[in-house]
């Protein structure tokens, strides 16, 4: 696919080139290259000069364009002249020296006309034309196109480069002897016929064309032999080109055509992918080379640097490739890098499974990189660019949407808490006014106390013109300070959290005061009756069951009391951890916690909730959570919008040492990648041994590649300043790694937090304090509360998540408890412990495969199988399988009670007494990330496993396989790009369900006199409510799916139309189950579900058989079918 993208691409027309040059291949270029007006020879031919001259600095002379329009047009005679015309070249020439104000130009003129004798100008014609082809190739603008100056200024460079790559092979008193030679030839050819006196007569063209090609071919042929004096060394020599010399022909090579394969031909086919990658990536390489040598002298022309000699050119070019290509240096076999080593396989006809891994990702590496530069990825990522530009700026309509909704709620709770205010003042001044009359008429008795009581609000306002008054000059809605609204808007919001209309808050202290106060209370009621055995004596039996009952309401508090201080200051830490982590699922447990620790309940005095000031904290926090969640999941469409529109993966944020955290798209759900710098270190320094956490690495072992040419880069103030020199040097490293100690690419170390509870752990370590960290804390928050979304869909329970962490505390403490804890792993001599393990295994409920497990001697580097429970408790029978590698043993003490190993325990050790053994474990690398621990019937379960599995052994099965666990095989979804991220979960298979029902059920329903699906009875109403209801448990759907296929079975007429069928009798009559259907080879490869054509004699209704087959599927009961089923 790469090939195919980058040879019909037009990018690769300017790296793609021929080995052999024939004149039959030239001929044929000639005649391909829109608007060529030369062959590759008469072209290579036009660009060697006759005299030497600095092309550039002539082109950096600034001139009139005119001006140089008409000496270029005066110039242009000499074109159709024949060399022995010396009298009207010259005077083409001094035309133009008069008019050129261009001194370089004139000085180039001049040097020509210095060999020009009578009757012989070729030399001086051939220069004239040599220089007008180079301008006009060079100043294009000249000639009526319309150019910026940047472009012009492209154009001249590359024109004055390629000359100066001949001005090497120049000698002019050679050139001048051949040219004039020719040109006296001709003239001697010529005195016979009729011409001008001065020489100056037109010929014909085509004799003309065939004396400057006798004129160049004399020139070209004898360059290589008439070269004078001694030749330079390549560390004298200076380089003219930035082109660097192509490699030797290949085998490839010289079988390629000379254009370039196009795709669709039978030169691009599976069959020589391996051959043109090696030529491709042979020419790729080519063109970086020339890139990183014109980026060497445009740096050192802007340095005002002398040139590069060759052998510095040629060094530097053989380390280019370890500077572009990071993949291709990572390892050196037989002195060569891997990439180099790979295409000269390649293109000698070797084969590709014959390149190492890192040789085969150094071919795809270098193809990758021509990738970025074809037509067909810019424009990709330019429509990706516009298109996330659209849908950024509709999320952006949203989220100012969402502000603007959060701004009218804020502007809301503020007029809620200044009219609270308000009636607050007035409900104060109201009772403070019917105090004051009660005092009042205590000293006067003008009014009884009936009257005062019944005295309305309104009515007290409204008592006399003072008060009346006083009550109208308090403070409105309005007049109250900011401080006061925002205690007001925060009380309001607290009230809100908990869902009641008067919150009082209480510290810890209070709540146990309150509690003491109760337990007083409820000791004096008791009290109050006096003696209790007298009690019961006088007493009815009313009385009597309120006495009892209230001494056990008592030893119940008092019996709570004992263990509530333990409970509750282990729900005050997971308040403490559930605020600090901040997703909704942490919270809402947390607070379920809290509340049956007693730090929350009915307030009788206000009628409100009274609660524990940390509690609120965590609800305010939950309400803040919550919301954050409507607002993400309002704009979750927008989102996936913009993520599809992908241009680059960007980290997720920094921490405060700056290590970069990533969430890769197409990783597994919840993962985050870590990347982090090695400590560097001395190089003869010794290894940390007592740390091995320490991520340390030598100056030496962390670089990648060469070092950078860093001279090119110091001008001669900072190069001869010892401090400015290292100052600027250690800063411009700090790209590499932080300590400026490596002047090269730098190893980076990945690892990954794999689990949930290693996020939160990460989350928790990060100080929100910080601008980085606080950052990468918001965006690990949103990936958290994704998990516990799925997470939520899925139901899951808290009974087992408290068996996982018990199991867990258990295992912890075991270890914690054995002597050799620390102990390393091994990674040999485990055979005899393994052979007992095998011996033991026959013991053991999994099915063990002895014939196939006898030939493994050691369990390490063993692939192994493992059978994972997801949840125990509500689903036992749904397992999920993951692979790993052993990679190490070990030796450990176990503990374990002695009840436990004794059939009848003795009273003197069945009273917790615990004993140890010692076993071996192994350590297994998870393929998905992690580590694991495995006994010695997990090993020999895990082996024998992986070994049925991968051989398919007779009569093996997963039969509770997880559905889930399925992926398509083509790696991409056909529906809408929004459904993607949720298209393989149970809750869009039972929409599917409900949505297919809806389409088939009106056309079927017609088909049946009696309908007991959508009738009278129910069925498809209870149907679509428990599908809908339990969509999330696959249980469910797998009985919805049954259900609904035979209802549908039923409206199709069942196998009644198969009766008589003589090709079907026996599929009629077949009692089989499906998984023993399933166990015939023969028959489960006719059938394939998924296969089905116009010639099929098989299908889901039209046998028996396939109906088995398509229930026992759906059942999961057979996993050797299920791909061919899911897919």
């Amino acid at each position: 696919a790469l090939l195919r993208l980058l040879l019909g691409n037009t990018s690769s027309d300017e790296w793609w080139w021929s080995t052999l040059e024939t004149e039959e291949t030239e001929v044929e270029e000639a005649g391909k290259a829109a608007g060529a007006e030369y062959s590759k020879k008469k072209r290579e031919e036009q660009l060697i000069p006759v005299i030497k001259c600095d092309l550039a600095a002539i082109f950096a002379v600034e001139e009139d364009s005119q001006m140089t329009i008409k000496w270029l047009q005066a110039l242009e005679d000499v074109r159709t002249k024949k060399p022995n015309s010396a009298g009207p070249i010259k005077s083409a020439v001094k035309t133009a020296i008069s008019l050129t104000t261009n001194s370089l130009v004139k000085a180039y003129l001049r040097k020509s006309m210095k060999q020009m004798k009578p009757n012989s100008a070729g030399l001086t014609k051939r220069a004239v034309v040599w220089l007008v082809d180079r301008f006009r190739e060079g100043r294009p603008d000249l000639l009526g196109r319309t150019m910026m100056a940047q472009e012009v200024a492209q154009q001249t460079k590359a024109v004055a480069d390629e000359a100066a790559q001949y001005m090497d092979q120049v000698d002019e008193i050679a050139n001048a002897a051949k040219l004039n030679a020719v040109a006296f030839d001709d003239d001697d050819m010529d005195q016979d016929s009729d011409s001008d006196d001065d020489g100056g007569l037109v010929s014909d063209d085509d004799e003309d064309e065939e004396m400057d090609d006798a004129a160049a071919s004399a020139l070209v042929e004898g360059g290589a032999t008439d070269k004078k004096g001694a030749a330079k060394s390549d560390h004298d020599t200076q380089v003219t080109t930035c082109v660097p010399p192509k490699p030797a022909p290949t085998i490839v090579d010289l079988l390629l055509p000379p254009g370039k394969p196009q795709p669709g031909t039978d030169l691009v086919s599976p069959f020589t992918w391996p051959c043109l990658a090696g030529a491709a990536s042979c020419r790729i390489l080519h063109k970086y080379k020339k890139t990183r040598n014109q980026v060497d002298d445009n740096l050192r022309e802007f340095r005002e640097l002398p040139p590069l000699s060759v052998a510095e050119r040629k060094r530097r070019e053989a380390d280019s490739v370890k500077r572009i290509l990071s993949e291709c240096f990572l390892t050196e076999r037989f002195g060569e890098a891997p990439i180099e080593a790979a295409v000269q396989q390649l293109c000698g006809g070797g084969g590709y499974t014959d390149l190492s891994p890192i040789q085969k990702l150094s071919i795809m590496r270098v193809l990758v990189e021509a990738a970025y530069d074809s037509q067909r990825v810019f424009s990709c990522v330019e429509d990706n660019i516009q298109s996330r530009i659209t849908a950024s700026k509709a999320l952006d309509n949203e989220m100012r949407r969402a502000k603007k909704l959060e701004k009218e709620e804020k502007a809301e709770v503020e007029a809620r808490a200044r009219e609270r205010l308000a009636e607050e003042a007035k409900d104060a001044f109201i009772q403070k006014k019917r105090r004051e009359l009660v005092r009042e008429n205590k000293k006067t008795s003008r009014f009884t106390n009936d009257f005062l009581e019944a005295l309305t609000d309104q009515e007290i306002t409204e008592f006399d013109d003072d008060t009346k008054a006083e009550f109208e000059a308090l403070p409105g809605p309005s007049s109250f300070s900011r401080s006061n609204v925002n205690a007001m808007v925060s009380k309001i919001h607290e009230e809100d959290a908990f869902e009641t209309e008067t919150l009082v808050v209480l510290t810890l202290e209070e709540i146990e005061a309150r509690e003491d106060e109760m337990l007083a209370e409820m000791n004096k009621e008791l009290a109050q009756y006096g003696d209790v055995e007298a009690v019961y004596e006088r007493s009815d039996r009313e009385t009597t069951a309120k006495i009892d009952k209230l001494k056990r309401e008592i030893n119940d508090f008092k019996e709570s009391l004992l263990t509530l201080p333990q409970v509750r200051a282990s729900a005050m830490d997971g308040l403490r951890d559930a605020i600090e982590d901040g997703t909704i699922k942490a919270l809402k447990t947390a607070i379920r916690a809290a509340e049956n620790a007693w730090l929350t309940s009915d307030d009788d005095e206000t009628g409100g909730v009274w609660a524990l000031d940390l509690l609120r904290d965590a609800n305010l926090e939950l309400s803040s959570a919550e919301k954050r969640k409507r607002v993400t999941q309002a704009q979750r469409d927008l989102i996936a919008k913009r993520n599809k529109c992908f241009v680059r993966t960007e980290p997720i944020g920094q921490d405060k040492y700056r290590n970069s955290f990533w969430n890769l798209d197409n990783d597994d759900e919840g993962r985050v990648w870590v990347e982090a710098e090695y400590a560097l270190k001395a190089n003869d320094s010794v290894p940390d041994d007592e740390n091995d956490d320490n991520l340390v690495e030598s100056t030496e072992g962390v670089k990648i590649g060469v070092d950078d040419e860093e001279k090119d880069m110091l001008s001669d103030e900072l190069y001869f300043v010892d401090g400015a020199r290292d100052k600027f040097v250690h800063f411009s490293r700090q790209e590499y790694h932080s300590s400026g100690l490596v002047a090269s690419l730098a190893k980076r170390h990945w690892g990954c937090e794999a689990t949930d509870k290693s996020l939160r752990m990460l989350m928790k370590n990060l100080d929100g304090r910080g601008l980085r960290e606080s950052a990468l804390k918001s965006s690990l928050k949103e990936i958290v509360e994704a998990i516990a979304v799925v997470s939520a869909d899925g139901g899951a329970d808290d009974d087992a998540a408290k068996v996982k962490d018990e199991n867990a505390k258990a295992a912890s403490q075991a270890d914690a408890k054995g002597k050799d804890a620390k102990a390393k792993y091994q990674t040999t001599g485990d055979d005899e412990e393994f052979t007992k393990a095998v011996s033991a295994g026959a013991g053991s409920a999994c099915r063990i495969a002895f014939d196939l497990i006898e030939d493994v001697s050691s369990a390490i580097s063993q692939r192994v199988r493992l059978r994972k429970v997801e949840d125990p408790v509500d689903a036992p029978e749904e397992a999920e399988y993951v692979m790993g590698t052993v990679t190490g043993w070990k030796m450990t003490e176990i503990v374990s009670d002695v009840g436990q190993e004794n059939t009848e325990p003795s009273e003197e050790n069945a009273n917790g007494e615990t004993s140890t053994k010692t076993a071996p474990v192994w350590v297994v690398d998870i393929d998905n990330g992690g580590e694991e621990e495995l006994s010695a019937v997990q090993i020999v379960e895990g082996v024998s496993r992986y070994l049925m599995w991968r051989t398919q052994y007779d009569g093996y099965s997963e039969e509770n396989f997880n559905l889930r666990e399925y992926r398509n095989g083509l790696g991409r979804y056909c529906g809408r790009a929004a459904d993607a991220p949720y298209a393989s979960t149970p809750a869009f298979l039972a929409w599917l369900m409900i949505k297919k029902e809806q389409d088939l059920y009106p056309p079927l329903k017609n088909r049946v006199y009696e309908n007991e699906w959508g009738g009278k009875s129910g069925a498809r109403n209870a149907w679509v409510a428990s599908i809908k209801e339990y969509g999330h448990d696959l249980a469910t759907l797998r009985n919805g799916l049954l259900t609904l296929e035979e209802t549908f079975f039923n409206f199709c007429g069942r196998f009644d139309a198969h009766a008589g069928v003589p090709e079907l009798e026996a599929a009629l009559k077949d009692q089989r189950t499906g998984k023993e259907i399933l166990e015939d080879d023969k028959l489960v490869f006719e059938i394939e579900l998924e296969t089905f054509g116009q010639a099929a004699k098989m299908g889901l209704w039209n046998s028996p058989i396939s109906r088995k087959v398509f229930q026992q599927i759906v059942l999961g009961k057979w996993q050797c079918v299920l791909s061919e089923c899911a897919a």
